[in-house]
């Protein structure tokens, strides 16, 4: 199979399209007609939140044993962010925030922190009284320096 040219290696799978058709779909029709009022009022957008959860948007680069997506290729969370985030930078942070947990988790995770801590933000309906219960977690960090890494137990 001959190489193709250097400026058209990246070509997304159809399923990434799907992906990015409906993120983009949502961030269109949800994210930004509200995106002004929310940054006006300084407020969480708990509401788009509830949503994005109910399409996993929240929780797809957690495992699929733990009630995540389980897409774990950086290509696709990037194509991701980058269609919240053309709805509304701020709420796709807001959104992506458990992203940054699960990369951690993934990384540097025992297999019981993965089972402890993995399936509790991808059962979360995402309003203020389930994140109180998330601050409740207690994450032990193990350094390790013969191999100068840590883990999360």
């Amino acid at each position: 199979m001959e190489e193709p040219p250097p400026y058209d290696r990246f070509r997304s799978h159809p399923e990434q399209q799907d992906l990015r058709d409906s993120v983009h779909e949502f961030a269109r029709d949800v994210i930004r007609p509200a995106a002004p009022e929310y940054d006006e009022k300084e407020e969480t957008p708990w509401p788009i939140m509830k949503q994005a959860h109910e399409l996993g948007l929240d929780t797809y680069s957690y495992g699929e044993e733990y009630g995540g997506g389980g897409v774990t290729d950086m290509v696709t969370q990037m194509i991701v962010t980058e269609e919240l985030s053309w709805g509304c930078a701020g709420i796709a942070v807001a959104i992506n925030a458990t992203g940054l947990c699960a990369t951690a988790i993934q990384q540097c995770g025992t297999q019981p922190a993965h089972s402890a801590i993995e399936p509790r933000f991808c059962a979360r309906r995402r309003n203020p009284e389930d994140v109180a219960d998330l601050l409740e977690l207690e994450i032990q960090v193990k350094v390790e320096e013969e191999h100068e890494a840590f883990s999360l137990a």
